[in-house]
């Protein structure tokens, strides 16, 4: 598990996701943190999108592999989004 503190440490921009560079993906994971219900301009929840763009349709990438440490840590100590972070998409 990684902690959100460790964030910084990884290359985000430098890897892919489902739509893309994934840049965008430690912040997601910064507002899991902060809110129990945070939405995104389209109106989807920002785990919802999060989980979309690192596992959409099965699809895994570059990026997934580094956020499912982060993901594991969120599950454990954030209780009010472990549904949408463990749940099978």
């Amino acid at each position: 598990m990684r902690a959100p503190e460790e964030l910084n440490e990884v290359d985000w921009a430098a890897l892919e996701h489902a739509y893309g560079p994934a840049g965008d993906v430690p912040e997601m994971i910064r507002v899991l943190y902060a809110e129990e219900s945070p939405e995104t301009e389209r109106g989807e929840s920002v785990g919802e999108e999060l989980i979309n763009n690192l596992n959409h349709q099965g699809s895994l990438y570059p990026a997934t592999v580094e956020a499912v440490p982060f993901l594991a840590h969120l599950a454990l100590h954030v209780t009010w989004h472990r549904e949408a972070v463990l749940d099978d998409p």
